[in-house]
């Protein structure tokens, strides 16, 4: 039996020969990782089904409701047979869910889906017919959709929407089949490929090595590891046993070794094509799997260049394969590791890049900047070019070293420049190995022969052998870029600036040669300072500015200077190039001291534009940038994710101006998110909200200083400790929200400065604070109809735009405006709602919609025709003259709140005061819920996952009903952690039923538990409030909730002390446990970047949080000042808590005298939902919490029912 100790010797081993191909500080998550862990049974199996099939699953089950009446097209057998099919693949699935997948029960399963898939598509065909015929092809739109559910009831598309669904998740799942988890869990060997330097070698040691840690056993051998003798002995040499030990012995031992750790024994064979060539692996491979298919525990994994896999492997391989394809979809992760690896900065500049899912790109861009002696990862500051050419000059003092000439030329620049010339001349046949060192036969002279210098450059990965037989080898370049970025070098160094030769060159290339072009834009300014837009070159005007466009982000920036505005502003005019632009103006918006940065070029280019004209623009490329995840998306993830401590300063301050833009656009998720990552960088860093406020002083949009306002007092809550460095932003707000009716801007501002009033304010904030106006004034005259007949004159205006008249009102005038008008007392002020309706439209037009060609106003109906413009579209696709509405209500709310009194509710005793904050039920979304932006909070592990054991249902259930056998109080309400520490429950909840996953409890009856404590403070006697038998404080009350508070606002925030007040039933204070509201109580904030809105956030009481002085972590916890938990809440499988540090409740009991109550109450039955044989019990108990004694029961109550 082999020893952990032995296999972590000969991981050691493997990692010492790896060398430079495995650095565990570069161990970026990839899809290689995730392959290699569900091959070698480590991966999480559980999360990835949760994650990927449940979903599925769920759907089948959701369509095998509404969805099964629109099979009945196909006819009665075919209909049967599709159902007998689905119900035969939920159960394939669902017997997956613990792990019980093996390739023939895939294989089955994959068999069945292939027959419904068939007969789901011919669902959806004759659906779509039967559609089509009645109501057109041009009615299978959202709109469509949303108009007849809205007011007609009618769901006409809805048989065939049924059918597509139905095709789509069956698609889905047979995508799931066939993916890469599954492939790889279900197989007994693996081929991994890809491109040289991909990082195949650095996945499999880190995969070995992530196997020891989860207790399984592998083996790291390398194609150099095998020459004459039979793998299998090459094997038995690095593990370690001797010659007597037979090839039976050794797959025994193997498998022994196997069964004892209960996880495979994987055999990593890397770089089968570094194998001496006396090892035939096309024979050799297959005889070795075969050798070891009667040892079931025992995986073969083998690694090979994608240009070497016919050689290596043929059909006889019976495996799974999948290709390794670098950092692709984890390029944010890579340059942070990268960064830290190099000891540079990471830099922000590089991350709009697509170069970086590339390792190779990586490493030359990395050991390029630090062989200059620079300590910033920053493409932009040498350009490509200049970047390459000192990477080859780096390649040449190690290839110097190696093959020891003493030549001074830099021999690699010279023969990366003659390859490129031969590789691009001649016929892919001819790229030989034989061609390339008679190309370089003349420039490496006699010091050294051709054959070492191609092998040297293969080293350093500048060139790639690919073998086509066995005696044939090819040449190709290692980078793609190399020989572009060369041979436009060498076209320009060769023509020495002769623009009319150049032009020549340029007009006999061909479509092949489109890399060059794209390169030579980037090099032709750099050496010559011509740009490839100039008339002299020759190129067609829209052929020339896009790829002059797509070269800016390559370019050094010494070489983009004042004169290239005229060739961008003449892009922005060339068809279809506008949106490029813009996209390369948002990649290049954080490049310190870049002429097309956000201070220099973004922001004065989009301040000349009027507010409509802007809007329209820049919504449309944003949201074309964020929904393809390039420059828009990746800045936003970054100002969100990123270790902002290692960006410039002058990066963090340009993000927080583009951010800032951003919020301007109508799209919910680019405006939340940018505010949210704006937020962030002014929470760390304080400094940067001055410069944000000069530089929008006088912006004409309020979506912008509204999203400017609430970040600056988000990162001032999220950073309470030091609110001080806040202060500096105080006079630029005050200005600006002096002007403004926005109620939402003044508000927030006001709010900041009651944050800050704990300090001295300086004295010229003392003066305008004094002079600070708080109120304004009402027009001299509400408009009418006529007013705006300008707007509702409009052709193709939206209805939905129409606010007042004939037809039913929009959802925004019944829902928004309606609700938040109606706690004024209009009637007094003589205004109508006429009045009001009009104003909104008049202040729209004010603010310039429809715009310069109606450019607002197609926007609109552009989002309309994608999304729908009824309840049922996308929250986030908003419109523009949605926007505009937004801020004419936010507006209106401000001259109502200064001038038209409140009007009495009769039926609640509050009375609103002066100081009410009416902004607070216009908030849409709350910058301060970070939870899922900072690191996860490590809490104490109180609750353990249990499963009650329930009996038969054919048992004397009434008997087990009345049974009482839930966990004692005690052991719920007071817990011991890890430490010793005690906790006490302050709210608890457990539940459980017999129910199968996804089953529907209304078809299927079934048995189920619940029991849940709550906690109250109350201020008399046990005594008196045992004799309390006609009023329970539980009974109808379980604790506060909030709606609309943020929550770093919590507790000691006037908008909690609003909110609170305001509640009807004041005995909710008494509880220990407030409901922080999230989820779908925010239905306009889309900052989250989960697919999911946050929970909700349980957290302890006023009156606790404030007498223990405990601050919020920023995630579920509490702690005091110097930073000990008192207090979390703690979600586990079927139970949830809100646990407080026994000795903080003790010591908050002591200091202001109260008793703690909890009240149990617990319901188990049996619950037949669909029938009338239901019987369950309801058990009350009120239980009385002390300091150093076990909890006593103050009373017990039974509710039975048919029991």
């Amino acid at each position: 039996m082999l020893t952990t100790a032995q296999i972590q010797q000969c991981l050691e081993d493997a990692i010492a020969f790896a060398g430079p191909r495995y650095t565990s500080m570069l161990d970026v998550v990839t899809n290689a990782h995730v392959g290699l862990d569900f091959f070698g049974g480590t991966g999480d199996f559980c999360e990835w089904y949760e994650t990927s099939l449940t979903p599925i699953v769920r759907e089948f089950h959701s369509l095998n409701g509404y969805g099964r009446k629109s099979l009945d097209i196909l006819g009665e057998t075919r209909a049967t047979s599709a159902t007998a099919l689905i119900e035969e693949i939920i159960a394939y699935c669902e017997s997956m869910r613990d792990n019980n997948v093996t390739a023939t029960s895939v294989t089955d399963l994959s068999v069945a889906l292939s027959s419904l898939l068939t007969l789901f598509a011919d669902a959806r065909h004759a659906q779509e017919d039967k559609f089509y015929e009645k109501h057109g092809k041009h009615s299978d739109t959202e709109s469509f959709r949303q108009f007849h559910a809205e007011y007609m009831c009618a769901f006409p598309a809805g048989d065939m929407d049924a059918a597509r669904k139905w095709e789509e998740q069956a698609q889905q799942l047979q995508n799931l089949l066939t993916s890469q988890v599954i492939g790889a869990a279900t197989a007994h060997s693996l081929l991994l490929v890809g491109p040289a330097g991909i990082g195949k070698t650095h996945a499999i040691v880190s995969a070995a090595l992530r196997r020891l840690e989860h207790g399984g056993f592998s083996l790291v051998v390398f194609g150099d590891d095998f020459g004459k003798a039979e793998p299998w002995e090459v094997l038995r040499s690095k593990i370690g046993l001797g010659a007597a030990i037979d090839r039976s012995t050794l797959f025994e031992c193997i498998q022994a070794c196997a069964e004892h750790t209960g996880l495979p024994f994987v055999i990593y064979i890397d770089a089968l094509n570094e194998s001496p060539r006396e090892v035939r692996w096309k024979d050799k491979l297959p005889e070795l799997l075969a050798q070891c298919k009667s040892y079931p525990d025992i995986k073969i994994c083998v690694s090979t260049r994608d240009t070497y896999r016919n050689l290596v492997v043929d059909s006889r391989f019976p495996g799974f394969a999948f290709e390794h394809i670098g950092f692709s979809g984890h390029q944010f992760e890579a340059v942070q590791a990268f960064a830290a690896y190099y000891e540079l900065d990471a830099e922000i500049t590089p991350l709009f890049s697509p170069e970086l899912g590339n390792p190779l790109f990586l490493h030359l861009a990395c050991k390029t900047l630090k062989g200059e002696g620079r300590d910033s990862l920053d493409i932009s500051l040498p350009g490509f070019t200049s970047l390459f050419q000192g990477h080859l000059k780096h390649c040449d003092v190690l290839i110097r070293e190696r093959l020891h000439y003493a030549n001074p030329r830099n021999l690699v620049r010279a023969a990366m420049m003659a390859l490129a010339k031969t590789l691009t001349h001649e016929l892919p046949q001819n790229r030989t190995w034989e061609t390339c060192c008679e190309a370089l036969s003349k420039i490496v002279g006699t010091e050294t022969t051709p054959e070492s210098f191609l092998n040297a450059l293969a080293h350093e990965g500048l060139i790639i052998l690919s073998v086509v037989d066995e005696d044939t080898f090819l040449i190709r370049l290692g980078y793609q870029r190399y020989g572009d970025i060369l041979r436009a070098i060498s076209l320009v160094e060769t023509l020495d600036s002769d623009t009319v030769k150049l032009a020549e060159k340029i007009a006999a290339l061909t479509e092949e040669d489109a890399g060059l072009l794209e390169a030579l834009a980037a090099v032709l300014p750099e050496k010559t300072a011509l740009e490839i837009t100039a008339e002299e070159v020759g190129l067609p005007s829209e052929q020339a500015h896009k790829l002059f466009i797509q070269s800016l982000v390559w370019r050094s920036r010494q070489s983009v200077v004042e004169e290239i505005d005229e060739h961008i502003h003449a892009a922005l005019h060339t068809p279809g190039l506008w949106e490029s632009v813009y996209e390369a103006l948002f990649s290049l918006s954080l490049v310190p001291d870049h002429r097309l940065n956000a201070t220099n070029w973004l922001g004065p280019f989009l301040r000349q534009s009027s507010l409509a004209e802007r809007d329209t623009y820049l919504s449309l490329a944003a949201l074309g940038s964020f929904d393809n995840k390039t420059a828009v998306y990746s800045l936003i993830h970054a100002a969100l994710f990123a270790d902002i401590t290692h960006w410039p300063a002058e990066s963090r301050r340009l993000a927080s101006l583009t951010l800032a833009w951003l919020t301007s656009c109508a799209d919910r998720r680019i405006r939340d998110l940018s505010s949210k990552g704006l937020s962030r960088i002014l929470a760390n860093y304080p400094e940067n909200c001055q410069t944000v406020i000069s530089e929008f002083a006088y912006c004409d949009d309020d979506y912008v200083l509204e999203r400017i306002s609430l970040a600056i007092y988000s990162a001032c809550l999220l950073s309470y400790q030091r609110r001080n460095a806040f202060m500096p932003a105080l006079p630029g707000l005050l200005s600006i929200a002096s002007d403004s009716k926005n109620i939402l801007l003044r508000d927030t501002v006001q709010l900041l400065v009651n944050l800050l009033k704990t300090g001295e304010f300086p004295t010229a904030v003392t003066s305008q604070l004094q002079h600070y106006q708080t109120n304004v004034s009402l027009p001299s005259r509400w408009p009418v109809l006529a007013d705006v007949k300008p707007l509702l004159d409009l052709e193709h205006l939206l209805s939905n735009m129409v606010l007042w008249g004939e037809s039913m009102a929009p959802d925004f005038w019944r829902y928004q405006v309606e609700s938040k008008i109606s706690g004024f007392d209009l009637e007094s002020a003589n205004i109508s709602h006429e009045n009001i309706a009009c104003w909104l439209m008049r202040e729209a037009l004010n603010l310039g919609y429809p715009g310069y060609n109606h450019c607002a106003l197609n926007y609109d109906r552009h989002i309309g025709s994608q999304y729908g413009s009824g309840r049922g579209r996308k929250g986030y696709a908003d419109r523009l003259g949605k926007k505009y509405y937004w801020i004419a209500l936010h507006r209106l709310l401000g001259i109502l709140a200064s001038n038209v009194p409140a009007l009495e509710d009769p039926y609640s005793d509050y009375e609103p005061t002066s100081d009410l904050l009416w902004s607070v039920d216009v908030r849409k979304v709350d910058l301060t819920d970070v939870r899922e932006i900072t690191a996860e909070g490590v809490y104490p592990v109180l609750m353990e996952e249990t499963n009650y054991a329930f009996p038969d249902h054919n048992s004397d259930i009434k008997g087990w009903v009345r049974t009482d056998d839930f966990p004692p109080y005690e052991a719920c309400l007071i817990r011991t952690d890890e430490e010793g520490e005690q906790w006490v429950a302050l709210s608890h909840s457990y539940w459980d039923d017999d129910k199968a996953p996804n089953e529907n409890s209304w078809d299927s009856p079934y048995l189920g538990v619940r029991a849940s404590y709550s906690s109250a403070l109350i201020n008399e006697s046990i005594q008196n409030f045992k004799q309390k038998r006609s009023r329970d404080i539980f009974q109808y009350n379980q604790g506060s909730s909030c709606y609309r508070g943020y929550l770093a606002e919590y507790p000691d925030s006037p908008v909690y002390k609003q909110l609170l007040n305001s509640d009807e039933d004041s005995e909710a204070f008494n509880f220990t446990e407030v409901s922080l509201l999230r989820g779908n109580e925010w239905e306009y904030d889309y900052s989250y970047t989960m697919p999911e809105r946050q929970d909700n956030l349980i957290a302890p009481c006023l009156g606790i949080i404030q007498k223990l002085e405990l601050l919020w972590d920023c995630q579920s916890g509490w702690v005091d000042h110097s930073g000990k938990l008192i207090a979390f809440h703690q979600k586990g499988v079927k139970q949830r808590g809100l646990f407080i540090h026994r000795s903080a409740l003790n010591a908050y009991l002591s200091i202001t005298g109260e008793e703690l109550i909890h009240r149990r109450f617990a319901n188990r039955g049996y619950f037949d939902l669909a029938g009338r044989n239901s019987t369950q019990i309801d058990l009350k108990t009120w239980i009385q919490y002390r300091a150093d004694k076990a909890p006593v029961v103050l009373r017990e109550e039974e509710l039975p029912f048919n029991c």
